[in-house]
């Protein structure tokens, strides 16, 4: 190879990478939302006089600031105060794999609330509004606040109360059709008592975390290829160099060679059942055979499409490690071959029956 090729090889190693992270995080990039553009997002009080409460709360917002100013109702006994943010024209918002975002200032120590109103559709209950909640506590020497959308997941009591025929294992494990995200306050706080805080910033930014080690893990795999390629092309110019004599010799037949080829197959897929990408087609490549005759030899064996296979695989591996070890469930998913944990959640439960945590639990 000339010195000219050599560099030109070495350039399209270099710059492929590059090219396939600018556009893969070009197809995955998700905007910032700023709930505080009062353009696209409505704010308003949030109080409890629907309830039959007389907790008050204002909204004043300048400079691109909002101040929220509220008190809690003393004779009422469940009152509840703060600020809401929705989309304009009633626009679902749709949130999954965001992180919010919160600089609250204030004087004083307070126990606050994010709520989220969620819109389901259910085969079972039909459309639910249902509420999600996790609490959190500002103090003046922590203004700062930052949560997972996914960790805003706890569906309260008081609303199985009022749902009644709604079972308390229902999970939620996808964040859009948001109507509404709440921030307050409630019976804890002290009553009869004027708190003021100024909303110096929020928003929903988008967490790259799983983007980010997805890509370690293709730069990872990128550079293993390649020294292997180096490697080899290395072994063969060697191996053109040196001189060989061949010799005629009787052809040994081949016996049973479809079961041969079938337990290749099968031996392929397990040892690659992990690779998220993997497919049919990538088994017929490395038998040299077609598709259609890799198909025909596994479900010969198996009875079973190559998907089914497949997905039965990772979840039986699933499940031997959420017995044996400590690992979360999104990564046990990673470790199987899954980039989705709800895509997870949802095979894991089509073949088994019950979720993971909850085989992990029993």
């Amino acid at each position: 190879m000339s010195g000219l090729r050599k560099k030109i090889v070495a350039f399209a190693l270099i710059i492929l990478p590059i090219l396939v992270s600018v556009v893969a995080f070009l197809v995955v990039r998700h905007p910032s939302l700023n709930l505080l553009d009062d353009s696209v997002y409505d704010i308003f009080p949030l109080i409890d006089n629907a309830s039959g409460g007389a907790s008050e709360a204002t909204v004043t917002k300048e400079n691109g600031k909002v101040r929220l100013d509220f008190k809690l109702d003393k004779n009422f006994d469940y009152p509840f105060a703060g600020i809401g943010f929705s989309k304009k024209g009633n626009q679902k918002l749709d949130i999954d794999g965001y992180v919010l975002n919160l600089k609250m200032v204030g004087k004083e120590e307070i126990r606050m609330s994010v709520r989220m109103q969620k819109e389901i559709k259910t085969a079972e209950y039909g459309d639910l509004s249902a509420i999600l909640v996790k609490s959190f506590a500002v103090t003046p020497a922590t203004p700062d606040i930052s949560m997972n959308i996914s960790d805003v997941n706890t569906i309260p009591d008081w609303w199985f109360t009022q749902n009644q025929q709604v079972n308390r294992d229902i999970e939620i494990n996808e964040f859009n059709s948001i109507s509404y995200i709440w921030i307050l306050t409630e019976c804890i706080t002290p009553r009869d008592k004027v708190f003021t805080f100024t909303f110096e910033s929020a928003s929903l930014d988008y967490d790259y975390m799983d983007f980010i080690y997805g890509l370690l893990w293709f730069f990872a795999a990128y550079i293993f290829v390649c020294a292997v390629g180096v490697f080899l092309w290395k072994k063969r110019i060697t191996k053109t160099e040196k001189e060989y004599v061949y010799m005629r010799v009787e052809k040994t037949d081949i016996v049973n060679a479809s079961e041969e080829l079938t337990q290749r197959l099968l031996d392929y897929i397990g040892h690659n059942y992990h690779n998220p990408e993997i497919k049919l087609a990538d088994v017929a490549t490395e038998l040299g055979i077609t598709e259609d005759k890799a198909l025909d030899l596994l479900k010969g064996t198996v009875d079973m499409t190559f998907r089914s296979y497949l997905n039965g695989l990772r979840i039986e591996e699933a499940k031997r490690l959420l017995q044996d070890s400590e690992y979360q469930i999104s990564e046990i998913a990673f470790k199987v071959g899954y980039n989705n944990v709800q895509h997870f959640n949802r095979v894991f439960k089509e073949i088994t029956g019950e979720t993971p945590r909850g085989f992990r639990e029993k």
